[in-house]
């Protein structure tokens, strides 16, 4: 295994999903509650811009491959 099968092991499929599971929930939660506070709406909305940038990221060499 090298550094660049990191996506594929287990641990980063566990922490993966975790991270998808939030940003769901976090979805449906705005869908539900929008509107009532809006400093938590842009909270929430950070997080889960947050939660997907971690989801999409690459290193540098796999972008070169």
């Amino acid at each position: 295994m090298n550094l660049y099968d990191w996506k594929n092991h287990e641990i980063t499929q566990v922490i993966f999903k975790e991270l998808k599971s939030r940003q769901e929930h976090l979805r449906d939660e705005l869908s539900q509650t929008a509107g009532v506070d809006p400093l938590m709406d842009r909270w929430k909305c950070g997080v889960i811009a947050a939660y997907e940038d971690i989801l999409s990221i690459e290193l540098d060499e796999e972008a070169h491959d």
